[in-house]
């Protein structure tokens, strides 16, 4: 396999957003990525293609990580989980995979597929979104417990596509039922199974939705509403659901979540598929500001009319720019970033003395933003030495105060040297700070 890394201007940036541009760049280029990338707590993006899961560090430079035996074989994204390791889902099977490529299988998924990444939840567990392999068994939500390496079927059988802990400490199911119960929500223990909401006049809610302010949520539906090409609709706190927008030209037909930034506005990707037989030229990544209730295009497809691009989640790096990946026809795929002007503010940021005495303890303080569902409130922090492995340090615990969740660790350690040390939130994105340990007198 050759990889090809490369800096060159890649999408038009057609307007201005609230005083701020859009600039897009390729980043890599190679076979297709099949899901979205995560920032670890070692700095570097981790990613899935066809073929390998691969590690991409800041510079563009990347690794594979692990030969599959079978292309295609794993398809959901990757979460990094309190010890370190990286969680994910093949077709069938729940594995992991160590910062350094080490991999495990760990427990067969029974007569299902995973849809998306598993979602780690404040019990420790995660809980991974499943359709029926067979009509038998159309699916469930799994608990999976990393440290009994068990998997339990949860909720109602029907094919699941998302999954999200809200701030009631419920679980928000999506999946691509076309009613008023696309939606479903239950305990974390699979009891209290309800409906609670359909998708505003849109169709499936195989998108998944977002987390916002007040036990608010946004999603996206691939099609329906007044054009039949998708709707943009909010969920509210007792489970109405609203048709913000009627989606059309390249905003058509999304294909994924909304990505909430650290600026909170939402960022989403329309393939700009309308009508059977057309071309993908007008496909676009758009930002949708919550409080001006404004939907405008960021950038638009860079890609050879008549190609579907089918983009992965954003990440936002801990640089300010939002990375993603998208798979093009045939075997091609790329990595690219948007960077905004101004740059955002990294959505997870860490705080500690640049220099501390070995053997003394010290506090670091972390805070992220926009982080509304307990999903996005699972953090987690590490140290790594320079040239050594990542050290878990566990969980760490914060508290929402208005739209940043904040919090406050302590640790120490006997052996001088630099560390970086890291606090991964969601499983997704992390910040870092650099520490001196020098050696006591």
């Amino acid at each position: 396999m050759r990889w090809l890394t490369i800096v060159v201007s890649l999408f038009l940036v057609p307007c201005f957003l609230s005083g701020q541009t859009y600039t897009g760049r390729l980043f890599a280029t190679g076979p297709q990525f099949v899901a979205g990338l995560i920032q670890a707590s070692d700095g570097n993006y981790y990613g899935v293609t066809t073929f390998s899961i691969v590690r991409i560090t800041p510079s563009g430079a990347i690794t594979k990580l692990y030969q599959l035996q079978d292309s295609g074989q794993i398809q959901t994204p990757l979460v990094e989980g309190r010890d370190g390791w990286l969680y994910g889902a093949s077709i069938s099977t729940m594995y992991r995979i160590s910062l350094t490529g080490e991999f495990q299988n760990l427990t067969p998924i029974p007569n299902a597929f995973a849809l998306s990444a598993p979602v780690p939840a404040s019990d420790g567990n995660f809980y991974l979104p499943v359709e029926g392999a067979i009509s038998q068994s159309p699916g469930y939500v799994y608990r999976y417990n990393p440290i009994e390496n068990t998997l339990v079927p949860l909720g109602r059988s029907v094919a699941t596509v998302g999954v999200l802990q809200g701030p009631d400490g419920e679980l928000y199911v999506t999946t691509n039922i076309a009613d008023g119960n696309a939606i479903y929500r239950m305990q974390l223990d699979g009891t209290d199974v309800e409906s609670f909401a359909g998708t505003g006049t849109g169709t499936g809610a195989e998108n998944g939705i977002t987390e916002g302010p007040n036990g608010t949520a946004y999603g996206l539906t691939p099609s329906g509403g007044a054009n039949g090409y998708g709707v943009l609709y909010q969920l509210a706190a007792d489970g109405t659901s609203t048709t913000l927008f009627s989606l059309e030209g390249g905003y058509s037909q999304p294909n994924t979540a909304l990505y909430l930034a650290s600026d909170g506005t939402y960022f989403g990707f329309g393939t700009g598929y309308v009508g059977t037989g057309a071309t993908h030229p007008q496909a676009a990544m758009f930002r949708f500001n919550p409080v001006e209730n404004t939907l405008q295009t960021v950038v638009t497809n860079p890609f050879t009319a008549g190609e579907a691009p089918n983009f992965g989640p954003l990440v936002g790096g801990s640089d300010g720019k939002l990375y993603g990946t998208v798979q093009i026809s045939g075997s091609e795929g790329a990595i690219y970033t948007i960077t905004p002007d101004p740059p955002l503010p990294p959505a997870v940021q860490l705080s500690a003395p640049a220099t501390i005495i070995a053997g003394q303890s010290a506090t670091a303080t972390f805070q992220v933003l926009n982080a509304f569902s307990l999903s996005a409130q699972q953090c987690n922090a590490f140290a790594t030495p320079a040239g050594g492995r990542a050290i878990a340090l566990g969980p760490v615990h914060g508290e929402l105060q208005g739209n940043v969740y904040t919090g406050s660790f302590e640790g120490s350690t006997p052996v001088p040297g630099n560390y970086l040390l890291a606090v991964n939130c969601g499983g997704v994105e992390s910040g870092f700070a650099n520490v001196t340990v020098e050696a006591a007198n």
